[in-house]
């Protein structure tokens, strides 16, 4: 769970790592992942459900 307050840290989303984490890979000496494979992935983190 994410926590209240100024000064606290969003947990970051798997999503996350896809689309903007994507954009570091050169920058940290990672091959991107084909696009392919990014919708996949996308689609498949959608498909996820968490018990509440």
């Amino acid at each position: 769970m994410n926590q209240r307050g100024k000064d606290a840290y969003p947990i970051v989303g798997l999503t996350w790592l896809v689309k903007k984490g994507e954009k570091m890979t050169s920058t940290l000496h990672y091959t991107p992942l084909p696009d392919t494979w990014s919708s996949q992935v996308e689609k498949t983190i959608k498909s996820i459900n968490v018990a509440p």
